[in-house]
C-alpha cells in the first residue's frame, strides 16, 4: 500500500460551550437582559424539609450537564423577573411553540454529541472525525433555519422568546451563516460524489479511482437475503452502536488512499473544519440550554396535570403580605401519586389584613405536615418563576423559605432534643426577614404542655413583630388564638367516622377536646355510654 501523506487535524474544540455564570448574554429567556444574576450554588437547607430536594433531583437527573439545580433553588429578586419567566411559560403553553423548542433542543443536543464524538481520537482516524464534524455543522444549520421558520409564524408574546426570534431571523440571513451553511453543504455533496474501487488479493488491498462497473454489494445482499429472519434483530457489533459507525483501522486506511485519489474534495473538508473550529451561535447555544429549565419543569408536572390537578401563574406581591391560593397541593406527593393515577387532596391558603401566621392543629396523620410543606413549596416555586400548584394564587414574593421540622433524637449527641430544637429554631428566627416564609412543624414536642405553650407563644410573638409569614403545626390549641396575626386551621375527619381523615385543612377554631369526644363516642367511651354500660 502507498504511504499516506501527513494530514492536518482540525482544532479539537467543542463549539457548544456552557455560558459563563458570571455574566449574561444579550438574549436570555431566563433573565431580563439588563439584570446581573449571581446564582447561588448551594441549595437552602429548608428545601429538604419541603421535599423540594426530591423534586429538584427529578428535574435535573435527566439533564445532567446543564447546571439547572441553581435555577430551581434561587429565588428571583422582584415581580418583574418572575413575570419574565411566566411569559415564557405562557408561550410554551401553545403546542406549536413547545414542539418547536423541544425539536430544536433535541437536534442541538444531537449536534453536541456528534461534535464530542468528532473531538475524540478514534484511533487516529482523522477523516471520519472531520466528516462527523462537517455533518454536525450541517445539522446545526438545518436546525437553526427550521426554528427560524417556525418562530416567524408563531404568536410569541414573551419578551425572551421574541428576542430569540428577532436574533434568529437576523442570524440565519447573515452572510456569515449563509456562507457556512452553503460551504458545508457543498463539501458534503462533493464527498457524496466520490467513487472508488477496491481490489483485494490476499493481504493486499488496492484502491483505484475508478469504481467497478458492477456493484457486487447488491448481488451479495440478494444472495444472503434468503437467510435473513425478519423477526430477528441482530445486535450491533461492539463499538458500532448509533447512527455514526466507527471505522475499523483497515477501513480508515482505505479512506486515506481515497483521499489521495480525490485531493480536492478532502482538502475542502479539512479547510471547512479548520475554518469553523467553533460554529454555534452563542445566543442559540444559550437558548437551548436555558430552555432545559422550562422543559424539565413542564415534563415533571405533565403527569400531575393528567390527574386533573391545576397549575397557575401566581400574582407575586411585594407591597403587601396577602396570600390567597385556591386548590393547592403538595407537588412532590402529587407527582408520586400520579404514577398510579391517584390524585392528591387540595387545600386553600388564605391570609388577609393583619393575618400572618397559620396555626394548624388537629388529629395525628391528618395532613398537617403535608399542608405545611405545601405552603412552603408554593412560596418557593412562586419565587423562582414557575407555574405553582393551584387554580389561582396571589402570593407574596419570598426571599427564602426557612423550615424547622421535628427530628429524631440523636443518642450520640451530647445535647438533648430540646436544646437541639432551640438551637435550630434560633437560627431560623435570626435569619428570617419580613419577606421570608417560616415553616415550623411540631416544635417543642419533647417538653411539657405548659413549656410548649410558653415557648410557642414567644416564637409567634417574634414572628408577629417581624411581620413574617409562617405556618406553625402544633398540638397546643391555645397558640391558634394567641393574637390577631394568627389564623386557626384544623385538619378534618369524617363526620360519620372520626377515625377517618379527610386530609382537608379548613379555617375554624381549634378544638382538640371536641375531636377527643368524637373519637370516644365512636368507640363507646363517652361518659354517658360508660355510665349506661356499668349501671345495673
Amino acid at each position: 500500500m502507498d504511504t499516506t501523506r501527513e494530514l492536518s487535524s482540525p482544532r479539537r474544540v467543542t463549539p457548544l460551550e456552557p455560558p459563563s455564570a458570571s455574566g449574561l448574554r444579550p438574549v436570555s429567556i431566563l433573565f431580563e437582559p439588563v439584570r446581573t444574576q449571581d446564582l447561588r450554588r448551594d441549595a437552602p437547607a429548608g428545601l429538604a424539609d419541603l421535599n423540594l430536594d426530591v423534586v429538584i433531583t427529578a428535574l435535573t437527573t435527566s439533564r445532567t450537564g446543564y447546571e439547572l439545580a441553581s435555577l430551581f433553588t434561587t429565588p428571583l429578586p422582584d415581580p418583574a423577573a418572575v413575570t419574565y419567566r411566566h411569559d415564557v411559560f405562557r408561550d410554551l403553553d401553545r403546542p406549536e411553540v413547545e414542539s418547536a423548542v423541544r425539536e430544536f433542543s433535541d437536534r442541538l443536543e444531537g449536534v453536541r454529541r456528534q461534535v464530542q464524538s468528532a473531538a475524540r481520537d478514534q484511533h487516529g482516524i482523522g477523516w471520519q472525525r472531520r466528516c462527523w464534524y462537517a455533518e454536525a455543522i450541517a445539522a446545526y444549520c438545518r436546525a437553526a433555519r427550521d426554528l427560524a421558520e417556525r418562530f416567524e409564524s408563531a404568536p410569541l408574546r414573551s419578551t425572551g422568546l421574541r428576542a430569540v426570534r428577532d436574533h434568529l431571523v437576523e442570524y440565519v440571513a447573515s452572510t456569515e451563516f449563509t456562507t457556512m451553511a452553503s460551504t458545508t453543504q457543498r463539501v458534503l455533496d462533493d464527498l457524496q460524489q466520490v467513487r472508488f474501487g477496491l481490489r483485494i488479493r490476499g493481504a493486499k488491498v488496492t484502491v483505484s479511482r475508478d469504481a467497478p462497473p458492477v456493484d457486487y454489494s447488491v448481488e451479495v445482499t440478494e444472495v444472503f437475503d434468503r437467510f435473513r429472519r425478519s423477526d430477528t434483530t441482530e445486535p450491533a457489533p461492539p463499538g458500532r452502536k448509533g447512527a455514526a459507525l466507527a471505522l475499523t483501522h483497515v477501513e480508515a486506511q482505505v479512506v486515506d488512499r481515497v483521499a489521495l485519489l480525490w485531493p480536492a474534495q478532502f482538502d475542502a473538508l479539512t479547510a471547512l473544519c479548520t475554518t469553523y473550529p467553533s460554529f454555534a451561535d452563542p445566543v442559540l447555544d444559550g437558548f437551548q440550554r436555558d430552555a432545559q429549565f422550562y422543559l424539565a419543569y413542564l415534563d415533571y408536572i405533565s403527569p400531575v396535570r393528567k390527574t386533573g390537578l391545576s397549575f397557575c401563574y401566581p400574582q407575586v406581591l411585594t407591597d403587601e403580605r396577602r396570600c390567597q391560593v385556591l386548590e393547592s397541593f403538595d407537588l412532590a406527593l402529587a407527582h408520586k401519586l400520579s404514577t398510579d393515577g391517584s390524585t392528591a387532596v387540595t387545600n386553600d391558603i388564605s391570609l388577609t389584613g393583619q393575618e400572618r401566621i397559620l396555626v394548624v392543629t388537629g388529629p395525628n396523620h391528618g395532613g398537617k405536615t403535608t399542608f405545611a410543606r405545601m405552603v412552603g413549596q408554593v412560596h418557593h416555586l412562586a419565587a423562582i418563576g414557575v407555574p405553582i400548584p393551584g387554580r389561582s394564587a396571589d402570593v407574596p414574593l419570598a426571599d427564602e423559605v426557612f423550615t424547622h421540622f421535628e427530628r429524631a433524637e440523636n443518642l450520640e449527641d451530647d445535647q438533648g432534643k430540646l436544646e437541639d430544637d432551640l438551637r435550630r429554631l434560633h437560627h431560623v428566627l435570626d435569619s428570617a426577614t419580613p419577606r421570608s416564609v417560616v415553616i415550623l412543624n411540631e416544635v417543642f414536642t419533647s417538653t411539657t404542655l405548659a413549656d410548649a405553650r410558653a415557648m410557642g407563644a414567644k416564637v409567634i410573638d417574634h414572628l408577629t413583630e417581624r411581620g413574617t409569614v409562617a405556618v406553625y403545626v402544633t398540638f397546643v390549641d391555645e397558640l391558634a388564638r394567641l393574637n390577631t396575626s394568627t389564623v386557626s386551621l384544623v385538619s378534618q375527619v369524617r363526620d360519620e367516622d372520626p377515625s377517618q381523615r379527610t386530609f382537608k385543612i379548613v379555617r375554624q377554631p381549634a378544638n382538640g377536646i371536641a375531636h377527643a369526644i368524637a373519637l370516644a363516642g365512636r368507640y363507646g367511651l363517652t361518659r354517658e355510654q360508660l355510665r349506661d354500660r356499668i349501671t345495673p
